[in-house]
């Protein structure tokens, strides 16, 4: 995984579509895991990691915010349902 440490904007497209991908994959798990749970978050996880998974390359070659984004509300909904799971 590239260095967390650099801004997504700063990554190379390929280190950008690898950091997409590896977040997908978390996603889809926790979607799964949220789903069996009977968590609110799961068709919204299930949702954005379809997206992801269609769209990374094109993502990932997206120097506008909008790439930034999706990996922010990705990360976002895995934190939200992390914290309810921790409670």
């Amino acid at each position: 995984m590239p260095n967390v440490e650099k801004p997504f904007s700063t990554l190379t497209v390929e280190e950008r579509d690898q950091m997409l991908t590896e977040i997908d994959g978390n996603l889809h798990y926790m979607a799964l895991v949220s789903s069996a749970v009977h968590d609110d978050t799961a068709r919204q996880m299930d949702a954005l990691s379809q997206r992801i998974d269609r769209e990374h390359e094109k993502l990932a070659a997206d120097d506008s915010a909008r790439s930034g984004a999706i990996l922010h509300e990705a990360l976002e909904l895995m934190d939200v349902f992390q914290e309810r799971m921790s409670l």
